[in-house]
């Protein structure tokens, strides 16, 4: 089981996000009223634990700054591309993973190691719903 511990949607690109007790989902698009609504990367997902580790690393990557989770979620490792997470009436299909590092980036040009790839995954709506803080997602 996956808990949901936070969740956020980003009405425009830079812009400080909004933290909402619950969110909706439709069906091929995303989370409404999130700016990559639509996209190929409709919601990312983060782990809790890669972002404590993100925020107390006393040297911050490239994409520190740049990442922002829609979802910040309890337990979640080890999905691959097509795997389902369902809660709710809502389902998710795994779209993909962050698969690299910049070459820009302070740590990668250091050799330091990143731990965001391991807990950074993107997804699709494949069934609309509601989601909330607290939920448990499924793997199917």
């Amino acid at each position: 089981m996956l808990k949901i511990n936070s969740l956020a949607r980003y009405q425009k690109k830079g812009a400080p996000g909004e933290i909402l007790t619950e969110m909706t989902l439709i069906k091929d698009v995303g989370i409404d009223g999130d700016f990559h609504a639509g996209s190929h990367r409709q919601i990312s997902l983060l782990s809790t634990e890669i972002r404590r580790w993100m925020d107390a690393s006393p040297e911050k990557g490239l994409c520190f700054n740049r990442f922002k989770e829609n979802i910040l979620v309890d337990g979640l490792k080890e999905l691959k591309a097509g795997d389902l997470l369902s809660t709710g009436d809502a389902v998710l299909r795994i779209t993909g993973a962050k698969d690299r590092c910049h070459d820009e980036c302070g740590l990668f040009s250091k050799g330091t190691p990143c731990r965001l790839s391991e807990g950074v995954f993107f997804a699709s709506v494949e069934q609309g719903g509601t989601l909330q803080t607290g939920d448990l997602f499924f793997v199917l």
